[in-house]
């Protein structure tokens, strides 16, 4: 018991020096910066996610349940989410997967409702599938903001991994009921109108304008979401600039970088080119711009 509780103390330490360490060997241009905008955490996504918890931790609890379904319901919400995600990346709103989750879920719990038992192979896969795509989500959006905003992915996902404890307060909430303590049987309907009332009151924490808030840019078709921060209007003003001098989309790797402050050997590096490639990439976009040299790539970046 002492071991864990020091082991529990020394770790967050230790993390952090590792992420000292790690910080310290990254190029100061690849480093976080003040100006990227104010992160604007999911946290009633995050909410939504433990309801979820709940549910299937109740689900999972009672004797009922089967768990080759649960396997099989992860496997299928992650499979049509991925074959969607590689074939139809371009023409696909993420906004369909926020409110796919809502609507399997509350299927799952009226096949309930509806079959008078506890035991439904149906419920238990909707549920299960309703679950892994709000999970998948969360992750999704957590990863992008990480990247956008160059906050620790590993900070985000650990607060969303804390979400786990409510699928552990809806297996005792199961045991409960198995045991007496709770005057209710898990296949009682009431069980499934209160699952459910409690998983359409979440709901009422999102809107249609609040994933416009959290910064990501995988809400909506093929465009960036602009909250207003400067690394959002920074990157629409390069690919404005690229669009509109028509650069090749090796050109617009090579401007973006440019346009980010990297030297040339940064860029070399990142792309896995050579100098010669590199020179030859800038003297073209310098051609296709009209300008002549960074100073005055920095000036038309600034709309000057």
């Amino acid at each position: 018991m002492v071991l864990l509780v020091v082991a529990l103390l020394a770790l967050p330490l230790l993390s952090f020096a590792c992420l000292k360490v790690g910080f310290s060997k990254i190029p100061l241009v690849d480093l976080p910066k003040r100006t990227w905008g104010k992160l604007r955490f999911p946290w009633k996504l995050v909410i939504v996610l433990g309801v979820y918890e709940f549910v299937l931790g109740v689900k999972q609890g009672d004797a009922t349940f089967q768990n080759d379904l649960f396997i099989f319901g992860v496997m299928l919400a992650s499979a049509i989410l991925f074959v969607v995600s590689y074939f139809f990346s371009h023409k696909f709103d993420f906004t369909r997967v926020y409110r796919t989750p809502f609507v399997l879920m509350v299927c799952g719990l009226l096949a309930t409702l509806l079959s008078f038992s506890s035991n439904n192979a149906v419920s238990d896969v909707l549920v299960s599938a309703g679950y892994t795509l709000m999970f998948l989500m969360l992750t999704v959006l957590l990863c992008d903001l990480s990247h956008r905003y160059g906050v620790s992915a590993m900070l985000l996902c650990g607060i969303e991994e804390l979400v786990m404890f409510a699928s552990v307060g809806g297996h005792v909430a199961a045991a409960g009921m198995a045991d007496g303590v709770v005057p209710l049987a898990a296949d009682d309907p009431a069980v499934s109108v209160t699952l459910v009332i409690l998983v359409v009151a979440s709901m009422v924490l999102l809107s249609e304008r609040e994933y416009s808030r959290w910064g990501a840019s995988l809400f909506g078709v093929g465009k960036l979401a602009q909250d207003g921060d400067e690394q959002g209007r920074f990157a629409a003003r390069c690919t404005e600039l690229g669009e509109r001098y028509r650069l090749s989309p090796r050109e617009k790797e090579v401007f973006q970088l440019m346009a980010l402050g990297k030297s040339a050997a940064d860029i070399e590096r990142e792309l896995y080119i050579a100098n010669g490639t590199y020179k030859s990439h800038t003297r073209r976009i310098y051609q296709k711009l009209g300008i002549h040299s960074r100073a005055e790539l920095d000036a038309m970046l600034r709309g000057k």
